[in-house]
């Protein structure tokens, strides 16, 4: 997957993801910092071999818009040179390796302190913090 098709897809989540709520943000850059193959290159079905994408994610908001005045303390926050105030999210994306083999969907988690609770909901599979490796149930 190259890095402009990634970069498009997480601005148009992020796109979607703020349109939802009362918040008016900007993303401004798409920082990536590791991708690392999930369990080894196992193939999964079709699709085939998926991989994990770690990063950030920077925005931008002006304090002063309609939308973003409701957000508790956003008056006392630094401003960059623009008035505007800047912030950065973890990034943690798990796709196919050859995004071609993939259904063009996405399934969209909002963390809530970290936890990556999307594949226990999704699949009722165990907690995995982490699914580059398999996790070993021990009876």
């Amino acid at each position: 997957m190259d890095l402009l098709r990634l970069g498009c897809a997480l601005i148009a989540m992020a796109v979607v993801t703020f349109s939802n709520y009362s918040a008016h943000a900007e993303v401004t850059r798409i920082e990536i910092a590791a991708r690392a193959d999930i369990l080894s290159g196992k193939s999964f079905g079709t699709v085939g071999a998926y991989e994990k994408i770690v990063g950030k994610v920077y925005f931008s908001i002006d304090p002063t818009h309609p939308r973003n005045v409701a957000i508790v303390d956003v008056d006392k926050a630094p401003r960059d040179a623009a008035g505007h105030v800047t912030f950065s999210a973890d990034l943690y994306v798990i796709a196919p390796k050859d995004v071609a083999r993939g259904n063009g969907a996405a399934l969209f988690d909002v963390l809530n302190r970290g936890r990556k609770n999307i594949i226990q909901q999704f699949n009722r599979a165990s907690q995995v913090p982490d699914p580059t490796n398999e996790v070993v149930r021990r009876c």
